[in-house]
């Protein structure tokens, strides 16, 4: 209720939200950015679709009133994050009225893959940056997500079942290094044909590739995707270029990322969130493992 008061409190008339506030609670921006706005979507769907019926009657609320700029998004993780929310609140009856919605970010992207993509270079533009897990997940929801097939037909989920693999199969390649997970670097990132940077290695760039590998592992069954979550999961315990863990056991702290020179021991409320997804999204993968086996 506490968080949901404040993206109430930042959402502007026009239905876009501020994403900095002073602690005045004076607004310093004069709207906030794409990508806040798709990742804001990407909660209020998540609200909508779990939480009580008062706080989804208000996430419900906001994400209506934000859906006039869905069609304006020119950056792939923007559609990508507000496709994620869009997913949440879509049923067969659709109140919140989506699957419009849904058919033209599912087809921005698999247009900016045609576009961009070549046969060394599968990807829906010319640089991998941040959070890049979010794209071929946000495409295997598509494919899994029964209400798509219904309302789209088939062939719209299969696009996005094959080009969300091809392009998660890409990544776990080029962001594995001597073994281990690597997320592309924000001091420079990797344009194709170029040198990736190493650091500094972020932890929601781990979160978003368990969330692919996870749904990819739900998609197709195969076990190397399985694998993948885990292995990803193990980047905030370790399982990195620095052999050190980035989560906090005494206090559940989590540190902002990998830096060439050791690790960034800020602990900001990005890190210790993209920990909580990666985690609970593979408890909950592995809980709905033991169901479909009997042992729970």
């Amino acid at each position: 209720d506490l968080y949901l008061r404040f993206i109430e409190f930042c959402q502007r008339p026009d239905g876009r939200f501020h994403n900095f506030v002073a602690h005045d609670r004076t607004f310093q921006d004069v709207e906030g950015s794409l990508d806040s706005y798709g990742r804001t979507l990407w909660s209020l769907g998540v609200v909508w679709r779990s939480g009580s019926t008062e706080l989804r009657d208000r996430a419900g609320s906001m994400l209506r009133s934000a859906l006039s700029h869905v069609h304006t998004l020119p950056f792939v993780r923007s559609k990508a994050f507000t496709l994620l929310g869009l997913l949440s609140v879509l049923t067969t009856d659709d109140p919140l009225g989506v699957s419009a919605h849904v058919l033209h970010v599912t087809k921005d992207l698999l247009h900016a893959y045609a576009d961009a993509a070549s046969d060394d270079w599968p990807w829906f533009e010319d640089t991998l940056r941040y959070s890049n897990g979010a794209l071929p997940y946000a495409l295997l929801r598509v494919a899994k997500h029964a209400e798509v097939r219904r309302v789209n037909g088939k062939d719209i989920a299969e696009s996005a079942r094959e080009i969300g693999l091809r392009t998660l199969d890409f990544l776990l390649r080029v962001c594995t290094l001597d073994g281990v997970p690597a997320p592309i670097g924000n001091q420079g990132w990797y344009r194709a044909g170029g040198e990736r940077a190493r650091y500094d290695q972020q932890g929601v760039d781990a979160a978003a590739m368990v969330l692919a590998a996870t749904q990819a592992w739900a998609v197709t069954k195969e076990p190397r995707y399985r694998a993948a979550a885990e292995s990803w999961w193990g980047w905030f315990f370790g399982n990195n270029a620095r052999q050190q863990s980035l989560y906090r056991a005494n206090d559940g702290a989590v540190y902002d990322g990998l830096m060439e020179e050791g690790i960034n021991r800020n602990r900001g409320a990005e890190s210790v969130v993209s920990f909580l997804i990666a985690h609970l999204t593979l408890a909950d993968a592995f809980c709905a493992e033991r169901r479909t086996a009997g042992s729970l």
